[in-house]
């Protein structure tokens, strides 16, 4: 049976469905069988991300409403990864949360790993992706917003049972290791008060990548490599988490179970 989760931000254009995409892609290369679920209906992106867009036939909702199958509706990426794409002419409340639930129970038992791509935001379609999900996987950046957001975010996930949601600080480069930044890693700890899955660096290739549907990054680089010590970590594996000291290097701070 698979363990779900909802990969959540409080607001766009952090990062979180390039982690998502990256993440399951690392787990699939690790021999799991794995099912992203992109869950933005209205604004799908998972499909653009590996380069399916134009062989798109079905989507989530298709399935909800019982216009096609479940297996109809999967797309293989090139990575492994089982896509499920989003809707993009409906709305988020084309999904009910019974039939979310119902959907996610049938992806348990063909899966190891299934994530939730939610829109950015708490809206219905957060909703959506919490509502049938084990745990959360909150992404944030450092910055002033950023974290703002995700303190809400947070709060909002612990009112609605997932008593746990796991921390994701993307983006980060030397200059948030110093406790004198702006917003300093050591900030977002002592705001958040959460689990710390992992920690992407700050890599400028990434953006390039997503917009030229290249994904997943090279597991070589150094997002590559962040990308795969938090899908360890997600199997239960006792991997170190790397924050940036300086450029060029990388220090190992801790390792959280």
């Amino acid at each position: 049976m698979a363990t779900v989760y909802a990969v959540v931000s409080g607001k766009g254009g952090v990062g979180k469905s390039t982690l998502a995409a990256n993440v399951g892609a690392a787990l699939a290369r690790m021999g799991k069988r794995v099912c992203l679920v992109d869950m933005d209906i209205g604004l799908r992106s998972q499909d653009v991300l590996f380069g399916l867009e134009n062989k798109v036939v079905y989507d989530v909702v298709d399935v909800l409403e019982d216009v096609c199958d479940l297996k109809q509706a999967l797309m293989k990426t090139q990575d492994g990864i089982m896509l499920l794409p989003a809707a993009q002419t409906r709305e988020a409340g084309a999904v009910s949360y019974s039939g979310m639930e119902n959907l996610v129970f049938q992806l348990r038992r063909q899966f190891d790993y299934v994530l939730l791509d939610a829109p950015a935001g708490v809206g219905r379609g957060f909703q959506n992706a919490i509502c049938a999900a084990d745990n959360a996987i909150l992404v944030t950046v450092p910055d002033v917003v950023s974290l703002r957001d995700a303190e809400r975010v947070k709060g909002i996930l612990e009112r609605e049972g997932i008593a746990k949601p796991l921390l994701v600080l993307n983006r980060v480069t030397h200059v948030h290791m110093n406790a004198k930044a702006p917003v300093s890693v050591e900030r977002c700890r002592d705001v958040l008060q959460m689990e710390e899955l992992g920690a992407v660096p700050e890599d400028t290739a990434i953006g390039g990548l997503a917009a030229q549907a290249r994904l997943p990054v090279n597991e070589k680089t150094p997002a590559g490599q962040a990308f795969e010590r938090i899908a360890r970590r997600l199997t239960g594996s006792a991997v170190p988490i790397v924050y940036p000291q300086k450029k060029g290097f990388f220090r190992r701070l801790f390792s959280r179970e």
